[in-house]
């Protein structure tokens, strides 16, 4: 299965590797693109007029998430909650995010378009309405057979 060219037609085509000590053009293209599309709200952020900002003095800002699966999401989350009501979130660059903090940062960039409040409240309503809140989870084990009583009647 996993040499499956149908499946992978990735397979197909030959690696290449980029040799250089700078990044690519289209690198850089994206960069520039990006620097561009932030120069207002980064110019917002240090408290000078756009005008005043050239596109290539804008810092390049990465943001990191690590693993740990709920906390890490609900941690990554509230960060970026906090960085966009500083004016911050609005001038990254780059994010880069593993395990729960990737659950945050691909919502935060899908249903959320850029808004951790968005992403945050439907955290919320899946916490008091889904199966995971403990009353789901009650309602669950009632429900269930015998088998998800055994298993979840000590969390219940």
């Amino acid at each position: 299965l996993c040499l499956d060219r149908e499946t992978h037609p990735g397979l197909s085509k030959a690696a290449t590797i980029r040799i250089g000590h700078a990044i690519s053009d289209s690198e850089a293209a994206f960069q520039a693109t990006r620097a561009e599309a932030i120069r207002s709200d980064f110019a917002e952020f240090i408290g000078v007029s756009a005008a005043s900002i050239d596109p290539r003095d804008i810092p390049i800002i990465g943001v990191a998430g690590s693993g740990g699966g709920f906390r890490a999401m609900v941690a990554t989350l509230g960060s970026y909650r906090t960085m966009r009501e500083a004016g911050l979130a609005q001038c990254v660059m780059y994010d880069a995010a593993v395990s729960g903090s990737s659950w945050a940062v691909a919502a935060l960039h899908t249903y959320g378009r850029g808004s951790p409040y968005v992403v945050l409240d439907s955290v919320r309503l899946a916490l008091t309405t889904s199966m995971f809140s403990a009353a789901g989870l009650a309602e669950f084990v009632n429900q269930r057979d015998a088998m998800a009583k055994r298993v979840f009647s000590e969390i219940a």
